[in-house]
């Protein structure tokens, strides 16, 4: 529920492949091992057990379902039930419920949420705050995709690119880091899909950024906090 909220919407994919097994019930009797018959169900092919599970929680207004008619299955939303469960929890970050997905920014949604998860589950990143989260807080327009910590590398500003941009929105992207003051961030990561758009980036980009004098004065601007890198580097 608070992924859901916080990263605007979860697939049911990304729930199935991060959320199998969910918490324990506590005020079920203890097992060994699983019954025969939940066995069962979890073998059943097309991830049976989670889909029934996830179809309980919308019925219930848990979960509210919202069809993607581009992907095999809807986006997940928290419902009412579900909303103020979270409120009620101490965890909506203050956030009011989403009624729709903002279908311009549909793809670049899902990719930080995969994202944020190769940070904090197979990363160790701590305390990840989302868009969503950041843009309540600082209160600007201009924010990251993510503020993280990670262990060794402090906190982190996280920076989703998955198409090219013009030369003045890069300046304005690489201006905002460069004159960051609050919160504390200890570096900057830079993440595009492919090898040919971090190429694109130290040959065409970067060199035309830096050589933007009008723009920066006379103060060469520092970008040694960015760290460039793929999302198939970082998987």
């Amino acid at each position: 529920l608070t992924w859901a909220h916080e990263q605007k919407f979860l697939m049911f994919d990304q729930v199935a492949r991060w959320f199998p097994a969910g918490p324990e019930n506590p005020h079920a009797r203890r097992r060994e091992a699983p019954t025969a018959g939940t066995l069962r169900r979890r073998a059943r092919p097309g991830n049976w057990y989670v889909l029934e599970r996830l179809r309980k929680l919308v019925r219930f207004d848990v979960l509210r379902r919202v069809p993607v008619y581009t992907e095999a299955a809807g986006a997940l939303l928290p419902g009412k039930l579900g909303f103020e469960l979270l409120v009620g929890s101490g965890r909506s970050s203050g956030l009011a419920r989403l009624e729709e997905i903002d279908w311009k920014n549909f793809v670049h949604d899902r990719a930080a949420t995969d994202l944020r998860w190769q940070l904090e589950m197979n990363m160790g990143g701590k305390g990840w705050r989302s868009e969503r989260v950041l843009r309540r807080e600082l209160e600007s327009r201009h924010i990251p995709d993510g503020l993280v910590t990670l262990p060794g590398r402090g906190t982190i500003a996280v920076e989703l690119e998955l198409t090219r941009k013009s030369l003045p929105r890069y300046l304005d992207i690489f201006s905002r880091y460069v004159r960051w003051e609050a919160p504390s961030l200890d570096s900057v990561l830079y993440v595009v899909p492919e090898k040919a758009d971090l190429a694109h980036l130290f040959k065409t980009v970067l060199p035309a950024v830096l050589a933007k004098n009008e723009f920066w004065g006379l103060r060469v601007p520092d970008l040694s906090r960015f760290r460039f890198a793929t999302t198939a580097a970082l998987a």
